[in-house]
């Protein structure tokens, strides 16, 4: 798509090519082709190029180069064109490729302004006139303007399974209904390959900006038809407004910048208006991102050990592994915000591997506490869990530290569960053939499902503590429980429960058929050094 000032629309034409035989008829017509001209391939395929209603210009026969000119859409609507046409042969035949190079209407449309950044080269130059006049304007009549950013969510999605060419089409559906909803004075723009921008002056009312919003969104997230089948895609939509977030561009844009990055992180398909939480909250993961690149080196990070307990007899079994961090400046930081933070900059692979050899060596010295050890469990993130030389760096620690690797239990999240089933249940069966058993934590949460469970090779489930907190008075999440405690028995899998902090829970488990428990009704996770005294240490 090309990019263009002024109130004219441009014309989507990436990809629009007519291939036309030696006796000058169309023998194929590319699906851009038609969205640009309004026909069908069917329409076109053996019907002379002068159906096309051509201007005297580009009446007589092409040759190659370039030419310049008017063709008539399936509604009568002229478009101004540059074309680029090759001679070529296909099949043995002599045939021309017609490329459309740009394509704008004869007569300027009203309508909203639209430019396709994301075609030229990422310069966002085009776009700040138009702002800046929609921002004068709000000045002079007290209104605001809305500073507006969408992404499809999935697209890549689409890409990836059904093809780009799917994908373009439903790029092409997005923008349409984006200008379809637009008021007449926006500025719409797509900034990159699914991500999108509107610009309108509203009043000075919180309803009409959530109106526009929300107007985008349910807009965005219809189905999409192409070719027959249907495709739905979650929208995110970041807001900014002037005056309320932002006196200038390099503001309101970072405000709907950051706006649409909260609708990401929290789940996407919303909207959110910005806030200046979201500010302080880049700030804060900026500066975590920072200390974790120090926070080896400095010796900040810990290890505690939370017991995992025998129901029947509450003996201790085993024992979680969970990394703590406490920062010189920030204090303890939380793992629910440290660890996304490290999956996110790639530091969770030397941290993780630093939590493997840390707990293999302390669940070795146990030996020497107690007869009977208890096993360690160590969990591993799913960017982890998908490293080529998972089971080399986990044999490596083995070896480090000389621990039997059938005193490790290797935890694995829900989303470590997502991806392809082949590799994944290879990836287990071979950290199981080294004797290790392996979990799934947190179960409940996240991605897993029966058909899942059958095929995949794990020894036990931990119930997610979010159900146990229910028991026994929110009736879901008791049958909840008693749902996954009867899956894994019918697939002889062993049963933990996580959170347990009160004895009618811890009765309910037993009563239920679980096996086994951690939680503060036994014990919090405690530094390595009590969690040696509990041993006799």
């Amino acid at each position: 798509m090309a990019g263009i000032g002024g109130s004219v629309r441009v014309v989507s034409v990436t990809g629009a090519v007519l291939i036309v035989d030696g006796a000058g008829k169309i023998a194929h017509a590319s699906d851009p082709f038609c969205r640009v001209t309004g026909f069908e391939a069917q329409d076109l395929v053996g019907q002379p190029m002068r159906s096309l209603g051509l201007d005297q210009r580009l009446a007589g026969e092409l040759t190659p180069g370039t030419s310049a000119g008017e063709i008539k859409t399936r509604n009568g609507q002229m478009l101004a064109v540059s074309l680029r046409v090759q001679a070529a042969t296909i099949n043995g035949a002599v045939a021309q490729i017609i490329t459309i190079v740009n394509a704008t209407p004869s007569q300027p449309l009203s309508g909203p302004v639209f430019y396709d950044v994301a075609t030229q080269g990422g310069d966002r130059s085009a776009l700040a006139a138009p702002a800046l006049g929609m921002i004068a304007g709000a000045l002079r009549t007290g209104g605001r303007v809305a500073f507006a950013k969408m992404r499809l969510d999935r697209l890549q999605d689409v890409n990836q399974t059904v093809g780009y060419e799917i994908g373009d089409a439903i790029l092409h559906e997005a923008i349409e209904r984006i200008r379809d909803l637009a008021p007449p004075d926006a500025m719409v723009a797509r900034l990159a390959t699914n991500q999108f921008s509107l610009v309108a002056q509203v009043g000075g009312m919180r309803p009409e900006v959530d109106a526009l919003a929300q107007g985008i969104h349910q807009a965005l997230s219809e189905p999409y038809r192409v070719r027959g089948a249907t495709y739905r895609l979650p929208a995110s939509v970041g807001v900014a407004v002037f005056p309320v977030h932002g006196s200038d561009l390099v503001e309101l844009e970072h405000a709907s910048d950051l706006a649409l990055r909260e609708a990401r992180q929290r789940g996407g398909d919303r909207i959110e208006l910005f806030s200046t939480a979201f500010h302080d909250r880049l700030g804060r993961e900026l500066r975590l991102d920072r200390a974790l690149t120090e926070a080896q080196r400095r010796d900040e990070f810990d290890v505690h050990y939370q017991p995992v307990m025998n129901l029947e007899d509450e003996s201790l079994l085993a024992a979680e592994a969970l990394l703590r961090w406490n920062h010189s400046e920030l204090g303890r930081v939380s793992p629910a915000e440290f660890i996304p933070r490290a999956e996110a900059t790639g530091l969770i692979l030397p941290i993780g591997n630093w939590v493997l050899h840390r707990a293999f060596r302390d669940a070795k010295n146990w030996e020497t506490l107690k007869k009977d050890p208890p096993r360690v469990g160590v969990n591993l993130s799913a960017i982890q869990f998908g490293q080529d030389n998972l089971v080399q760096t986990i044999e490596d620690a083995l070896s480090d530290t000389k621990l039997a690797p059938e005193r490790v239990d290797i935890e694995l999240t829900e989303h470590s569960l997502a991806g392809d089933p082949v590799t994944r249940n290879e990836a287990i069966a071979k950290l199981r053939s080294m004797g290790l058993t392996v979990s799934i934590d947190d179960f409940g949460t996240g991605y897993s499902s029966l058909s899942q469970l059958v095929d995949c090779p794990v020894d036990r489930l931990k119930i997610d503590q979010s159900f146990v907190s229910g028991l026994v008075h929110n009736q879901q999440s008791v049958t909840i429980v008693r749902t996954i405690i009867e899956m894994a028995r019918s697939l002889n899998l062993d049963l933990a429960a996580e959170g347990t902090e009160r004895k009618e829970q811890i009765d309910f488990l037993r009563d239920a058929g679980c096996s086994h428990a951690q939680g503060h009704y036994f014990y919090p996770a405690l530094p390595v050094m009590d969690f040696k005294a509990l041993l006799g240490g």
